[in-house]
């Protein structure tokens, strides 16, 4: 039953993924597109693609090891970045994110890390990137204020707090877990963990900006700390498969008045590639892998 279920969110999420996508491109003439992800400069690209793999594993997966160290499951470099590699695939393509759970059996196995610390470290992660997400969209508007733009925010401001809503780690718990997991939450948001949550949000920002200059679209950096955060809370929403459609229709949407259409799905496109697809391509290399250790150690507890 519970295997049926998977299968039909699964389905669901990327019959929705697909239907945005076609939509896009009955507004926006696919040859277009194409020619504007080919007129990008293909350095650029490169270079972004080079940032984003060294972030989206190396950086994540010592900043896991130092928010996992606060809980005192002290593990290595070589094995947080393990984890995450192999994980990666099953977190970002299983829906709800369920694939989560095998870095909660991994741990286990593993270290003996009981499943309510590591459900703590995950969600901890999950909820470091919105404060620090929030934080970036506070400062862009104060710099469109500072530099003397007008600000109109109200067609904005339901779609984050929804976005929030929805996403907020808080809802996966029981009222009489609440204070539980404040309490452990404030041992893991310290200063070495929080400034490399900035360093890895504001690294996926960097990457953006550096696909728009790579195919001509001139948005200024404080516009993409004002809607990009947005953008990626709303792509991380679990109805769509890797937030495909919804990251492309976002910056569509709230970047309309910086470049073509053409150009700006170009822009969402590259981004979902470099930044999500590619990652799991990278990561299926290890996952075998990484299957093998959780499944080897289970094995060997049983019969002994």
């Amino acid at each position: 039953m519970k295997k049926n279920k998977i299968r039909f969110n699964f389905i669901a999420s990327l019959l929705i993924s697909l239907s945005i996508i076609v939509f896009l491109f009955v507004k926006v003439p696919l040859e277009g597109v194409l020619k504007s992800i080919g007129r990008a400069d293909i350095k650029i690209v490169l270079l972004v693609f080079m940032i984003a793999t060294l972030n989206n594993f190396l950086v994540s997966a010592y900043r896991w090891k130092l928010l996992l160290g606060k809980l005192h499951c002290d593990i290595s470099f070589q094995q947080a970045l393990l984890i995450k590699l192999g994980s990666n695939p099953m977190v970002s393509v299983l829906p709800f994110r369920s694939g989560e759970f095998f870095k909660l059996l991994y741990l286990k196995e593993t270290e003996d890390l009981p499943y309510s610390k590591s459900i703590i470290s995950i969600i901890s992660e999950y909820l470091l990137n919105i404060i620090v997400l929030l934080g970036f969209i506070l400062l862009g508007v104060l710099i469109q204020l500072f530099i003397g733009n007008s600000f109109f925010i109200s067609r904005n401001l339901n779609i984050s707090c929804l976005c929030f809503a929805n996403f907020s780690p808080l809802k996966y718990f029981r009222y009489s877990r609440i204070k539980i997991f404040l309490s452990e939450f404030k041992k893991v948001f310290k200063k070495d963990v929080f400034l490399f949550t900035i360093l890895y949000m504001i690294v996926e920002l960097i990457t953006i900006h550096l696909l728009s200059i790579a195919l001509a679209i001139p948005i200024p950096f404080y516009k993409i700390l004002i809607f990009m955060p947005v953008t990626i809370l709303l792509a991380n929403i679990p109805i769509t498969i890797l937030g495909l459609g919804t990251r492309e229709a976002a910056i569509l949407f709230f970047f309309s008045g910086f470049g073509l259409k053409q150009q700006l799905f170009s822009l969402g496109i590259l981004c979902s590639f470099i930044e999500y697809i590619l990652p799991i391509i990278i990561g299926g290399s290890v996952t075998g892998y990484f299957l093998t250790k959780v499944f080897q150690k289970k094995n060997e507890g049983f019969i002994s």
